[in-house]
């Protein structure tokens, strides 16, 4: 089997990992909970610094609207994926079609796009693999939620100083630090169809300069029966898709801290059947699953220079593998498999420099080296091999960056970064921003920003004889973004508002050929997105907080005149977080959805979503449980399906409970 020495290594990391550990599954430790007992004043002050636009910076001088959720928050609402925290922000919704979770995000979500249009970082580590450029956000996400210190959000023109699939915005998910001392934690959690889970989590300081943190985990689901009415005939079991839902989960994480280092591991593992016939595969096959596996590590350190400069350097390594198993009747019946795997080593470096109270230069370089970027389709019984592509690239880019305060309330940032593409197209992005403090509790900016996004290897090289055509000659797209910002803080109320518009150009997607009805990637017309976004929120000293939010966005395909598919007009999220004693604790979430068009010229049903999170603290020995209830109100509805789906719509799980409980040992 491809790669299955790779796969049979990584395996035995971490099962070694799991039993040096003493448990099948990790669960990670829950930092102390400094920022529930705060109000929004001091939040602002605690959360002054992000990591947003590659550099450090105060929340009200970074050129974009920076979207945070906390650890602390995570917790509080019982989110299970990163989809799921995502989905909680204020202009982002998802889609799921049973196998992978997709991010929309000011009214862009291509049904079926890998998330190539958004970038992901993990501690600053690209989660983008060499061949599909894919950012997972589902049970693919290779980290465990419980090691999240924070999630930050940079829309539209705040995410040219990262390069290529930053067209929408960066996610950067930002992990904690090991705590001092020593601690060792366990999670259990067990939840609706057949979900169990286990977690360690190990904090341990060796001396005074170094620490370390080491989790682990395994979750499994057997997934529950999935009936579709398109497959409803005896020959595939009258649309039902049994036991054909579940998926297993491990992961390993690591972070070591010695003086000005840090050296981090994360690696997952994945198996996720297909209940939805997906690809034009036999219905109801229980051998139709992928696999998805992480490998990455970093190294970084930071310096302060004789002039009082500051700079950081970070190596990486990523590694992803995949493998979809799909069993069609061409007939014979025949077993595909499709494979790919991606290798990259990268070198980053990062320079900052204050050369007076109102001048600051900073400087950003990066250069990768995909040493494989692989793609592979073979029948397996009887062995027939229909593509074997292997190809090798290399890719930069320089970012730098001007912020100049030319008055007590005026600054001015002014970034432009260069790259080269991996497909040896070079280009050139500006970012400008305008920022006016208008008094000591409201600030207005005016953003503009351009970003490219190269075709994957995926898009380019992808061929199978009769069905998908390669096409060498796509063109990076490219985008434009203007925007609009109010932000208003004092007295725990911190109120915001944005008007955004932007125009992607050479948009890719995938088109049928009607002369030979095979597929491939294609530089198409222009789109066209406009929107608005509204967000309060309101905090009390003990700790309540409400957050409400509403988004209108409207986006259009320039060459046809239509809507965009798959894209909710309208957005209301309402968050309220509360302690009722000291020991009880409820995150109460709604999220409400205008309907959806679907690629058929349909659409789904506008939905309530309303989600309960109830936690109790200071049980006995330390212990917290939690009791989370998805889709209380045991709403039906169903999100578009992509063309690579005979259905157009796919129904969403109903009501879901989740049980956690947390011991420290």
């Amino acid at each position: 089997m491809i790669h299955s020495a790779i796969r049979g290594a990584r395996a035995s990391i971490l099962s070694t990992s799991i039993a040096l550990l003493g448990l099948p599954a990790l669960a990670d430790s829950t930092a102390p909970d400094t920022l529930l007992d705060a109000d929004i004043d001091t939040l602002v002050q605690l959360e002054t610094v992000v990591d947003s636009g590659r550099f450090p910076q105060k929340l009200i001088n970074a050129p974009s609207r920076v979207t945070i959720v906390t650890g602390q928050e995570i917790e509080a609402y019982g989110y299970r994926t990163l989809a799921d925290v995502l989905r909680s922000m204020r202009g982002l919704y998802t889609s799921y079609d049973r196998n992978y979770h997709y991010l929309g995000a000011r009214g862009f979500a291509r049904p079926g796009d890998y998330n190539t249009r958004v970038m992901i970082l993990i501690d600053g580590m690209r989660l983008a693999d060499s061949v599909y450029s894919q950012g997972s956000i589902g049970g693919d996400f290779p980290v465990d939620l419980s090691l999240i210190k924070r999630v930050e959000f940079l829309p539209g023109p705040g995410a040219t100083a990262y390069g290529n699939n930053a067209l929408l915005g960066v996610i950067n998910v930002v992990t904690r630090d090991p705590i001092p001392g020593s601690k060792q934690l366990v999670r259990m959690e067990a939840g609706s169809n057949g979900h169990s889970g286990a977690q360690v989590t190990l904090d341990q300081s060796l001396n005074a300069d170094t620490r370390l943190l080491l989790s682990a985990s395994r979750t499994r689901s057997s997934g529950g029966t999935q009936t579709y009415s398109e497959f409803d005939s005896p020959q595939t079991n009258f649309g039902r898709a049994e036991n054909l839902d579940g998926e297993e989960r491990n992961r390993l994480f690591a972070k070591f801290l010695l003086k000005q280092w840090r050296l981090q591991l994360v690696a997952s593992q994945r198996s996720k059947a297909i209940p939805t016939g997906a690809f034009n595969q036999i219905f109801n096959d229980h051998r139709s699953r992928t696999e998805d596996d992480y490998l990455m590590l970093s190294a970084a350190r930071e310096f302060t220079l004789p002039d009082d400069s500051t700079a950081s350097v970070q190596a990486t390594y990523h590694q992803y593998d995949y493998i979809g198993y799909y069993p069609y009747d061409y007939p014979p019946v025949t077993l595909s498999e499709d494979t790919a795997q991606g290798k990259r080593l990268g070198l980053e470096a990062q320079w900052i420099k204050r050369v007076t109270d109102q001048h600051t230069l900073r400087a950003w370089g990066e250069i990768f080296h995909d040493s494989r970027i692989a793609q592979g389709y073979v029948d397996v019984d009887p062995y027939v091999e229909h593509m074997n592509d292997r190809r090798q690239g290399h890719h930069w880019g320089l970012f730098v960056e001007d912020e100049f305060a030319f008055s007590p309330r005026w600054q001015l940032n002014l970034g432009l970064r260069w790259d080269r593409q991996w497909t040896g197209d070079i280009t050139s992005q500006p970012r400008l921003g305008l920022i006016h403090q208008f008094n000591n509790t409201t600030t207005l900016k005016l953003l503009y920003g351009t970003a490219s996004r190269a075709p994957t290897a995926y898009e380019r090289y992808y061929a199978i004889a009769g069905f998908n055509t390669a096409n060498p000659n796509l063109k990076p797209e490219t985008i434009r973004t203007l925007e609009a910002v109010y932000e208003y803080e004092a007295d725990g109320l911190h109120l915001s508002g944005s008007a955004f518009r932007y125009r992607i150009v050479d948009l890719i997607g995938s088109e049928t050929d009607p002369n030979d009805n095979t597929v491939s990637f294609q530089n198409q017309s222009r789109a066209t997105a406009q929107g608005i976004e509204l967000e309060g929120e309101l905090a009390r000293i003990n700790g309540d907080r409400l957050r409400l939010s509403y988004t209108w966005q409207h986006s259009r395909d320039d060459g046809t005149g239509k809507s965009l598919s798959n894209v909710p007009r309208h957005m209301l999220k309402a968050n309220w977080l509360a302690y009722w004693t000291p020991k009880l604790q409820s995150g109460l979430e709604l999220q409400y959805e205008s309907r959806r068009d679907t690629l058929n010229g349909g659409h789904t049903g506008g939905r309530p979503l309303v989600n309960l999170n109830l936690i109790s603290r200071h049980l006995p020995g330390g212990a917290s449980l939690s009791v989370l209830v998805s889709n209380l109100l045991n709403r039906r509805y169903s999100e578009p399906a992509s063309r690579d789906h005979r259905q157009n719509r796919l129904r969403q799980d109903e009501r879901q409970l989740l049980i956690v409980a947390n011991w420290p040992l």
